[in-house]
């Protein structure tokens, strides 16, 4: 199975709504743990519906730059507005920068541009960021996602 479907089984068992507001006050509605194959995820909502899954284990740690994500939408569809799919790990397709690590810190300006911009959105033009936070450029305990909910996201 593709590890990359594995990560992104988290997102899809919730759905996305709600707005951001400027102020975020973390209580927890719902939480889930997943666990599918390799992978341990924890997903809990703010009242502000971002969704944080993080990452509690790991059998087998894999780069970032392999995997992928997607989104759905209320109707169980993939969400294909602005960035609701796409690479994990930065990297470049030709001249075009991909991905949502928030934490990226290699040499290309124009990865390091994208992490900046997607880690200073509030959700509208990135509406999934990843933070690889021991910064070892593959999934493992400790990292965490945020998707945004309606009004500002997918």
């Amino acid at each position: 199975m593709n590890k990359a479907y594995l990560l992104m089984l988290c997102l899809i068992s919730a759905s996305f709504t709600g707005c951001l507001e400027d102020e975020v006050e973390y209580t927890t509605q719902e939480e889930t743990i997943l666990q599918e194959n390799e992978v341990i995820f924890n997903v809990t909502q703010d009242s502000n519906n971002v969704y944080y899954v993080n990452v509690l284990r790991v059998k087998e740690k894999v780069d970032l730059t392999d995997l992928s994500f997607y989104l759905r939408d209320e109707t169980g569809s993939t969400y294909v507005g602005g960035n609701g799919f796409g690479d994990i790990g930065m990297k470049m397709r030709g001249e075009e920068a991909h991905g949502i690590d928030t934490s990226y810190s290699g040499n290309n300006e124009n990865l390091k541009n994208r992490a900046e911009a997607i880690e200073n959105d509030d959700g509208a033009t990135y509406p999934v960021k990843y933070s690889d936070n021991d910064r070892d450029g593959k999934i493992s305990a400790g990292d965490e996602m945020k998707a945004y909910g309606y009004d500002v996201g997918p």
